[in-house]
Formats: structure tokens, C-alpha cells, sequence
């Protein structure tokens, strides 16, 4: 594994042979995001109720309630139109390179979010999943057939540009995003995580 530094961290470059006789190029870009706390925000998140003017008192077991209801619809939602922005802006880096967009494909999109899920859910960040295996033992157990197959991670951005400006500036991310091997896409969002998947 080589392992290179730039502006937006470490980015590590992983070739594997051999399986069923194509060179498998992937590559993973890790990136720093801090998180400040207002002062006076733990406080409030540790006192046991909080004040409802409608209701009288919310406990801060049912705040929390509200907080996970609204957060997965959220959630949701951002998953959707962060996966969605994100192939855009792809096929609009191939288009300037003159390369023929990629089309989403429902299975490589939840080979995405599955990966997603799992790296945020088992807390890890690689390609290797301890679940999983790899992206293309993954693909294989949902049925995904292909002549090419990359993946594509990111960690921490908040923006599809965000993480597409960090891609397009790795050699090893942009050599995958504007390969004219690929033909199909499938990116996923999920908390923080992001993952894309091609197939050629």
C-alpha cells in the first residue's frame, strides 16, 4: 500500500490482482473533520427535562425521541439528494474530459449504502469491511455482474462538492471517477460516510 500527503490529508492507494484475472484499482481518502460544542449546549443536553410551553415539561428521554425521528427523516432525505448531486456532478467532470456519463444502477447504489452504513454502524474506515469482505465480494452477494469494478471512500465531508473537490484532487480518486471502463454508478451518504461504486 502507498501512502501519499496532501492538502486535504492522507489518501492511501491500494491495487489488488487476481480477481478473476482484472487489476482492481481503489482508493481511499481520509480527511480530518473536527466538531466544536457551544458551551451551554452540553449543559442543556444533560439536564433531565426541558421546558414545552404547550405541553408543560418534555423529558429528555422524549426529546431525544423527537431528535431520532427527525434526524432519520433528515437523514434520509440527504442520502437521496447528496447521492443524486454527486453522480451530477460526476457525469459533469466526465462531460468536460469528454468521457460518456455513468448511469446509476439501483444495485451498485445499495452495494453504496450498505458499505456506508457499515463502515459508520462497525466504526471503521477501509475498504475492507469486517462484515462485508470487500467491495467486490459485496457486489458479488448482491448480484452485481461486471467486467470493472472500483470503489471510492470518503470520510467527514459535508457537501457533495466538498467530497467531489477532495476526489478530483487524488490522482487515484480522479483515475477511477474518469475511467471510460466505467459505465454504471452507485454513491451513497450516509452520516458522514460517503462511498461510490463503479462497474464497467
Amino acid at each position: 500500500m502507498k501512502q501519499a500527503k496532501t492538502k486535504g490529508g492522507i489518501f492511501f492507494v491500494k491495487v489488488l490482482k487476481g480477481f478473476k484475472g482484472w487489476a482492481k484499482l481503489l482508493a481511499v481518502g481520509a480527511l480530518a473533520l473536527s466538531i466544536s460544542i457551544p458551551a451551554g449546549a452540553a449543559s442543556a443536553a444533560s439536564s433531565s427535562s426541558v421546558y414545552n410551553i404547550s405541553t408543560g415539561t418534555l423529558t429528555t428521554a422524549q426529546l431525544n425521541s423527537l431528535l431520532a425521528a427527525n434526524t432519520a427523516k433528515l437523514s434520509a432525505t440527504t442520502t437521496a439528494s447528496f447521492s443524486t448531486k454527486v453522480v451530477t456532478l460526476v457525469n459533469q467532470q466526465r462531460a468536460k474530459a469528454g468521457l460518456k456519463p455513468v448511469k446509476i444502477s439501483t444495485k451498485l447504489s445499495a452495494s453504496a449504502l450498505k458499505k456506508a452504513k457499515d463502515m459508520k454502524v462497525n466504526r471503521y474506515f477501509s475498504h475492507n469491511s469486517p462484515i462485508l469482505g470487500t467491495p467486490f465480494q459485496l457486489m458479488k452477494k448482491l448480484g452485481i455482474t461486471y467486467r470493472y469494478a472500483a470503489e471510492n471512500i470518503a470520510m467527514g465531508q459535508t457537501s457533495p462538492a466538498q467530497v467531489m473537490k477532495d476526489w478530483m484532487n487524488s490522482k487515484a480518486h480522479r483515475s477511477i471517477i474518469m475511467s471510460s471502463k466505467y459505465k454504471y454508478i452507485g454513491v451513497a451518504y450516509y452520516q458522514g460516510e460517503w462511498v461510490q461504486h463503479f462497474t464497467g
